[in-house]
């Protein structure tokens, strides 16, 4: 009996191998496709990841781009901005020695004292701007303003 038994358990020895042997390929199997499809993700994730930080890298090349841009084109308009106001003081300026000549030939012109008194007021507020006497070309006006208001004192 003894030999028997020894060769029912040879058997059941060699069964449940065949089992563990079924099942370890089965675990093996299962977990080899896993690692191969974590491993295929994390291909794709680091390939992912180097395109997203070449984008980031040129996205700020062009940010950097861009800003230069619009700082030199900020400052041409500053610049122009500077220019245009500079020319409208100017044309203003011009303005009021044209206004002042015009009056000064009416006050020549005129000889009744109340008309004299109301263009040489308005005379007098244009020459109340201290850049119009720096003016070479209107100190014949101004002299003449002058005389004027000798001769009505």
């Amino acid at each position: 009996m003894e030999t028997f038994s020894a060769g029912k358990q040879i058997e059941e020895l060699t069964r449940t191998l065949a089992k563990l042997t079924q099942e370890l390929q089965n675990q093996i199997k299962q977990n080899h496709d896993i690692l191969i499809f974590q491993a295929t993700w994390v291909g794709l994730l680091n390939s992912a990841l180097d395109v997203n930080d070449t984008n980031m890298h040129n996205f700020k090349d062009l940010t950097t781009k861009t800003k230069s841009k619009a700082l030199l084109r900020y400052s041409t308009i500053e610049e122009q901005s500077k220019i245009l106001e500079r020319v409208c003081l100017t044309a203003h300026k011009m303005r009021l020695c044209s206004q002042l000549i015009k009056l000064v030939k009416k006050l020549k012109n005129n000889r009744d004292n109340v008309s004299q008194i109301g263009l040489q007021a308005q005379i007098d507020t244009l020459l109340q701007d201290k850049d119009i006497k720096k003016f070479k070309f209107l100190q014949n006006e101004i002299n003449v303003v002058k005389n004027e208001k000798g001769v009505r004192m």
